[in-house]
């Protein structure tokens, strides 16, 4: 199973500090993937919302929780190339990218209501094919109905319901 952390539970990873039945729920969530039974996954999104951390130790310590989980590579769009030439013969081009990966999913979810962080997360999980995004945001639990009636390919849950929900199939 695929699962999209919000930056929240990212984060928590290292900082450890969810309330004790979601932080237990993330640790235990850990453990399945290192079992192979889940896969959890945030996007660069969650590194630069990191980075902004302006406490340096703190900063260290967010972004180094990163390394127990996958960072995804499809959160970016490349819409194309601008270059410049001088009259001997030099030629700078770059691209012109977005991290804004769905435009059409990104505008539905803005109108919800969520801020652009909020909303680049979760367009990156739906196009992304995700099928769990994982988040203890009030922002996005309140729209969880509206969200999953505009986007049925995924679920917003709490760490706790996903571990509840994986542990009755089992």
């Amino acid at each position: 199973m695929k699962v999209y952390l919000d930056n929240n539970i990212a984060s928590a990873v290292a900082k450890h500090d969810l309330a004790p039945q979601e932080m237990t729920a993330v640790d235990q969530l850990l453990g399945m993937q290192d079992a192979g039974t889940v896969r959890l996954e945030t996007s660069r999104a969650s590194l630069r919302e990191m980075e902004r951390t302006q406490n340096e130790k703190r900063r260290r310590e967010v972004i180094e929780g990163l390394n127990r989980l996958h960072v995804v590579q499809h959160d970016h769009r490349v819409l194309g190339f601008a270059s410049q030439s001088d009259p001997y013969g030099g030629l700078v081009s770059y691209p012109l990218v977005t991290d804004v990966t769905d435009d059409l999913i990104f505008s539905e979810l803005t109108q919800m209501s969520l801020d652009e962080d909020d909303a680049k997360h979760l367009t990156n999980a739906i196009s992304g094919g995700w099928e769990v995004f994982l988040t203890t945001d009030p922002d996005f639990l309140d729209l969880r109905v509206q969200i999953q009636m505009c986007f049925p390919s995924i679920r917003v849950m709490k760490p706790s319901e996903l571990l509840a929900e994986l542990k009755q199939n089992v």
